[in-house]
């Protein structure tokens, strides 16, 4: 039997990025600001919630009483659980916004069910109705903790509310998998991998958890392998057919609605008038993280290719001073480029050039000449905003790994 089990997020790296942060500080402002507060995960769950909302309580309650914490269950009365920690034998949301004996209270209710999420609605909704009136000064702060991930409560004068949907914003979620995957490379000395369980995961720390667990090959084989996360998560395949934000279909990030990768390829693989937008979005992830792994990766190397092969470029430029020239893309100057300055893609055009074609016959030399053909596709389609053939990627970083193992 396949093992179903999500996997989870690294909590202390999680929870220190900024966004997840600032949901920290968000509802230790809240507790301290509000009379009645619900505190709610909106989406997909998230590893280390309950700490995250631990840790913004103790952060607000540093020189007052410690709050009270109260699960709710179907069969819970929370009148007479309340008024049992306020010394009486049942407190009413009204008694309790008119409460104001000592120093400030937080009341903490935290329902285990559906049924029991309904109890803490009403009573909190009475609580804030009753906390507006002039005669209600209380010291009680009440709130609700939600991971119900149900719908969002309306909204009601005197409450605040405090959503998490635990998305992470683009740079989040390349600091995330950085850190994650520190160590582990691929293909060879490229990080193509690590971009593209970031460009992958989009904004779902957790996602990104399940393509970790993912082998190199299948990892260059998304989108087609998403198949395979898919089928080993938790989550019913169900909520990836609609845009829901209580789901974490999608998620709204610095004000921009994002689609969650699922969602997309759910409408990439059945006809519809998102189709081809979506399979379009899911093809520019990998041409992102391509872009990103890439590109750097071959300028950083392009330099030792030019200088394996520059006793032959001195050799054939040595016509034109060193000198390679060619007609400008508009055909009305020549322009003169350096050997230093050589692309992979001018080395290509001097090999092919029948007139003076440029040819070299030491086998290392001859390797860098080659390989100048690979770099060339795979930089043709990346500028052209296509994905690369996985396959050629991987030849070109075997090929290149091979010859820069032994040089300068």
């Amino acid at each position: 039997m396949e093992d179903r089990v999500q996997a989870p997020i690294a909590a202390s790296i999680y929870w220190m990025l900024p966004g997840p942060r600032g949901f920290i500080d968000s509802v230790s402002h809240a507790i301290a600001h509000s009379r009645a507060l619900v505190v709610a995960a909106q989406g997909r769950a998230v590893t280390g919630f309950g700490y995250a909302f631990e840790h913004a309580l103790r952060a607000s309650h540093a020189d007052t009483d410690q709050p009270v914490r109260l699960n709710v269950e179907d069969g819970s009365h929370i009148e007479s659980d309340v008024g049992h920690h306020m010394g009486m034998a049942t407190m009413s949301p009204s008694q309790l916004a008119r409460h104001a004996i000592g120093k400030r209270h937080t009341i903490v209710l935290a329902p285990k069910t559906p049924r029991a999420v309904e109890k803490c609605r009403q009573y909190l909704m009475d609580f804030a109705d009753a906390s507006q009136g002039a005669s209600a000064r209380g010291t009680v702060t009440l709130v609700v903790v939600r991971a119900d991930l149900g719908a969002s409560w309306p909204k009601t004068a005197g409450l605040s509310q405090v959503q998490f949907s635990g998305a992470l914003s683009t740079e989040e979620m390349r600091a995330y998998v950085g850190m994650r995957m520190i160590g582990r490379r691929g293909p060879g000395s490229a990080a193509l991998t690590q971009h593209l369980v970031a460009e992958f995961a989009g904004f779902d720390a957790g996602f990104a958890e399940e393509l970790m667990r993912l082998d190199e090959h299948d990892l260059l084989e998304l989108p087609q392998s998403l198949s395979l996360v898919a089928h080993r998560m938790s989550t019913t395949h169900a909520i990836w057919r609609e845009s829901r934000f209580d789901t974490g279909s999608v998620a709204e990030i610095n004000g921009d609605v994002q689609a969650h990768v699922l969602h997309e390829w759910h409408l990439a693989s059945h006809k519809g008038p998102m189709r081809e937008a979506a399979a379009r979005s899911i093809a520019s992830r990998y041409w992102r993280a391509a872009l990103h792994a890439l590109m750097p990766w071959l300028e950083e190397r392009r330099h030792r290719i030019v200088m394996i092969l520059t006793p032959a470029l001195e050799v054939y430029l040595s016509p034109t001073g060193g000198m390679m020239r060619k007609t400008s893309s508009r055909g009305d100057r020549v322009i003169e480029i350096a050997i230093s300055d050589l692309e992979c893609n001018d080395l290509v055009q001097m090999q092919l050039d029948r007139q003076n074609q440029f040819m070299v016959f030491d086998p290392h030399q001859k390797a860098a000449a080659d390989i100048c053909f690979k770099v060339t596709r795979v930089r043709n389609d990346l500028a052209h905003m296509k994905c690369p053939d996985p396959d050629a990627i991987v030849a070109l970083v075997q090929a290149m790994d091979e010859l820069l193992r032994d040089s300068p």
